[in-house]
Protein backbone atom coordinates (compact mmCIF):
# COMPACT_ATOMS: atom_id res chain seq x y z
CA UNK A 1 0.00 0.00 0.00
CA UNK A 2 1.35 3.62 -0.92
CA UNK A 3 1.41 6.28 2.28
CA UNK A 4 -1.81 6.99 3.88
CA UNK A 5 -3.06 10.49 2.12
CA UNK A 6 -6.53 12.59 2.15
CA UNK A 7 -6.61 11.16 -1.56
CA UNK A 8 -6.43 7.72 -0.17
CA UNK A 9 -8.60 7.64 2.87
CA UNK A 10 -11.20 9.34 0.29
CA UNK A 11 -10.92 6.86 -2.17
CA UNK A 12 -11.61 4.06 0.47
CA UNK A 13 -15.23 2.28 -0.27
CA UNK A 14 -17.18 -0.07 2.66
CA UNK A 15 -17.24 -3.49 1.73
CA UNK A 16 -20.80 -5.40 2.14
CA UNK A 17 -19.46 -8.05 4.38
CA UNK A 18 -16.16 -7.56 6.02
CA UNK A 19 -14.41 -4.10 6.79
CA UNK A 20 -11.46 -2.86 4.45
CA UNK A 21 -7.97 -1.94 5.83
CA UNK A 22 -5.43 0.39 4.17
CA UNK A 23 -1.97 0.45 5.76
CA UNK A 24 0.53 3.06 5.17
CA UNK A 25 3.77 2.30 3.25
CA UNK A 26 6.13 4.57 5.71
CA UNK A 27 4.37 3.87 9.45
CA UNK A 28 4.46 0.45 10.13
CA UNK A 29 1.30 -0.35 11.52
CA UNK A 30 -0.81 3.01 11.04
CA UNK A 31 -3.94 2.12 8.90
CA UNK A 32 -7.69 3.34 7.89
CA UNK A 33 -10.16 0.64 8.63
CA UNK A 34 -13.88 1.41 6.76
CA UNK A 35 -16.51 -0.39 8.63
CA UNK A 36 -19.65 -1.60 5.96
CA UNK A 37 -21.38 1.24 7.29
CA UNK A 38 -19.27 3.53 5.78
CA UNK A 39 -17.42 4.52 8.70
CA UNK A 40 -13.60 5.58 8.53
CA UNK A 41 -11.06 5.46 11.38
CA UNK A 42 -7.29 5.95 11.46
CA UNK A 43 -5.75 2.53 13.42
CA UNK A 44 -2.43 1.16 14.68
CA UNK A 45 -1.55 -2.69 14.65
CA UNK A 46 1.00 -3.69 16.94
CA UNK A 47 2.06 -7.38 17.24
CA UNK A 48 1.25 -8.36 20.74
CA UNK A 49 2.45 -11.63 22.00
CA UNK A 50 0.16 -13.64 19.74
CA UNK A 51 -2.62 -12.02 17.05
CA UNK A 52 -2.34 -8.64 16.08
CA UNK A 53 -4.04 -6.22 17.96
CA UNK A 54 -5.75 -3.12 16.99
CA UNK A 55 -5.93 -0.27 18.64
CA UNK A 56 -8.62 2.49 16.80
CA UNK A 57 -8.03 5.66 16.72
CA UNK A 58 -11.66 7.38 18.23
CA UNK A 59 -11.41 10.70 19.56
CA UNK A 60 -12.46 12.47 16.50
CA UNK A 61 -14.71 10.75 13.66
CA UNK A 62 -12.09 10.73 10.25
CA UNK A 63 -13.86 13.69 8.57
CA UNK A 64 -12.67 16.24 11.64
CA UNK A 65 -8.71 15.06 12.05
CA UNK A 66 -6.18 15.71 9.21
CA UNK A 67 -3.70 13.08 8.55
CA UNK A 68 -0.98 14.87 10.16
CA UNK A 69 -2.13 14.75 13.83
CA UNK A 70 -3.35 11.15 13.44
CA UNK A 71 0.12 10.18 12.27
CA UNK A 72 1.83 12.37 15.59
CA UNK A 73 -0.90 9.97 17.44
CA UNK A 74 0.27 6.48 15.89
CA UNK A 75 3.86 7.44 16.40
CA UNK A 76 3.32 7.91 20.10
CA UNK A 77 1.02 5.16 20.56
CA UNK A 78 3.37 2.68 18.37
CA UNK A 79 6.49 3.88 20.62
CA UNK A 80 4.24 3.23 23.97
CA UNK A 81 3.45 -0.28 22.78
CA UNK A 82 5.78 -1.63 21.47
Amino acid sequence: MAKITKCVVDALNPSDKADVFAWDSELKGFGVRVKPSGTKSFLIATEAISPMRIRPFRPLPIAEISIIPSRIWARINLALFS
